[in-house]
């Protein structure tokens, strides 16, 4: 046997023994604890699984066991009211004998035809007040339910409403081509004041129309037959003032006429006017020198690249000028305006309205029999035991209309209460046959139970014999590895030993030849 320091491998062998021991006793303490032989998967798969499926199958066995007791209680209580309803109809048959008798007199009769009558309220009266479970086994099972149902009808209605719709018309302007008064590229002197000059066709190109003041304030102004400001000078400047212009009103009074050229509903805008500079404003590229008269310079122009609408053309000042239009091409015919309006027509609409309307709504509602569960996967009605309604009130056992007032009326009732009793009779008779037969059905069920019961004990419960047995092999296994244990880990001690008994020979051989040697 080899001495070693760095590794014990018999203390881990041992180790392992021990380890495994333990499991053991571990688990049959568990088992004895809870007389269970499963407590985890890993014990027996295979048994868990169907020691599961067996549960569950005893405690559907329980349940189905409960609702036939339920259905036996059902059972019962119908024919408990049963019962009653033959013993008040074996009275009901007495007094219907009796009124036959033709030595009673009419006074007689009345009497007892008051007595059968509080009959037959006791007979409804059991039939609508026995109840288990929430049902009513001797009711009618057919119910009439009357409910006021709230319903919302749309109906088609006409209406008239106001829509507004763009309308578009050609108008001819009635203010000349600006062309057939003055000549291309020469100046003509006029008197200024708000002088409507003429129009620019549309397609005109390289436009210029240059004024000169000769000191005054005069102001070239570009107008849309709508009554859009193009190009110009602000109806805040001095030069409209002067003639009692600054609001739009004014404007539209003062220039935008037929006669002018401008639509009739002609609007003043001013939101892209080109008072200066550059500007593009529909298509249409301006170049304004803007109003020069306030830095001393009385010269003034603006240039269209191309006009694509007719543009009006007015100057507006006091005193007199020269002008000058310029252009590279304009057409000879001036197109006509088309002018767009938005105008409020009446047009007639279907609407849909809403109507809230109360009906009456009487449903007939059938009570279904009661099934009472026989199997655990109930797939059809032989999984159950089908326990019909049994209506015994007087309606069912038709003898609502039944009388004894005469004698005649009290021979028709002794026959419907014939009828009546065995009808009654058969109804007690079947709820006899459904107990037994739940009854049965029952035994059955708990056989069952106790198969599977003793089933789940030979998977899932313990052999205490034989885990006491386990118990004592394993206990006795530990304390035999924990003592051979103990042993092993003195293994590294004994080779220490060994070394520790070389190392003094060594010694002891140092000293001796030191001696010889005489060597301190």
């Amino acid at each position: 046997m080899s001495y070693t320091i760095n590794s014990n491998l018999a203390s881990q062998q041992i180790q392992q023994h021990l380890a495994k021991a333990t499991d053991r006793l571990i688990n049959s303490m568990q088992s004895l604890n809870t007389g269970l032989r499963i407590h985890k998967p890993m014990d027996d798969p295979s048994g868990l699984a169907i020691s599961n499926r067996q549960a569950a199958k005893i405690r559907a066995c329980n349940q189905i066991n409960r609702n036939l007791n339920d259905g036996i209680t059902y059972a019962q209580v119908a024919d408990s009211a049963l019962s009653l309803t033959i013993q008040l109809l074996q009275r009901g048959q007495e007094l219907a004998i009796q009124a036959v008798n033709a030595s009673l007199t009419d006074t007689d009769r009345q009497a007892i035809h008051l007595e059968f009558q509080h009959i037959k309220n006791q007979i409804d009266q059991i039939a609508n007040d026995t109840e288990i479970f929430g049902k009513y086994p001797l009711k009618n099972n057919i119910q009439s339910i009357t409910t006021t149902r709230t319903t919302t009808k749309y109906n088609l209605q006409e209406k008239i409403i106001d829509v507004e719709k763009i309308s578009t018309n050609v108008v001819q302007s009635n203010i000349p081509n600006i062309k057939t008064k003055y000549t291309n590229d020469a100046q003509t002197r006029q008197i200024s004041g708000i002088n409507p000059l003429g129009a620019i066709p549309a397609g005109s190109e390289n436009v210029t129309i240059w004024i000169d003041s000769f000191g005054a304030d005069d102001d070239i102004e570009l107008f849309t037959a709508n009554g859009e400001h193009l190009a110009g000078t602000p109806l805040n400047d001095p030069v409209w003032a002067s003639h009692g212009i600054n609001t739009a009103q004014n404007i539209k009074d003062a220039l935008f006429t037929a006669a002018n050229g401008y639509v009739s509903d002609a609007i003043y805008s001013a939101a892209n006017l080109n008072a200066g500079g550059m500007t593009t404003d529909k298509d249409m590229t301006f170049h304004n020198t803007g109003d020069r008269h306030p830095s001393g310079y009385y010269q003034e122009s603006i240039t269209i690249d191309k006009a694509t609408e007719n543009i009006l053309v007015a100057v507006v000042g006091s005193g007199q000028h020269d002008f000058k239009l310029s252009y590279s091409s304009m057409p000879d015919e001036l197109p006509p305006t088309i002018e767009t309006k938005t105008i409020t027509v009446p047009e007639t609409i279907m609407v849909t309205v809403p109507e809230t309307v109360e009906e009456s709504v009487t449903e007939t509602i059938k009570e279904e029999d009661v099934m009472i569960t026989t199997s655990t996967h109930p797939l059809n009605e032989d999984n159950y035991v089908r326990i019909p309604k049994t209506g015994a009130d007087t309606a069912t056992l038709k003898m609502a209309d039944a009388s004894l007032e005469t004698r005649e009326q009290a021979e028709k009732t002794m026959k419907s209460l014939t009828l009546s009793m065995e009808t009654v009779l058969a109804y007690q008779a079947m709820y006899g046959n459904k107990m037994n037969a739940m009854e049965s059905l029952g035994k059955v069920v708990m056989e069952a139970r106790f198969a599977l019961s003793s089933a789940h004990a030979r998977i899932t419960e313990s052999d205490v014999a034989e885990e006491s047995a386990k118990l004592a092999s394993a206990s006795i296994v530990q304390k035999a590895g924990t003592a051979i244990l103990a042993q092993a880990n003195q293994q590294p001690h004994f080779a220490m030993q060994l070394l520790d008994m070389e190392n003094g020979k060594l010694m002891s051989l140092s000293e001796t030849l030191r001696a010889r040697s005489g060597t301190p």
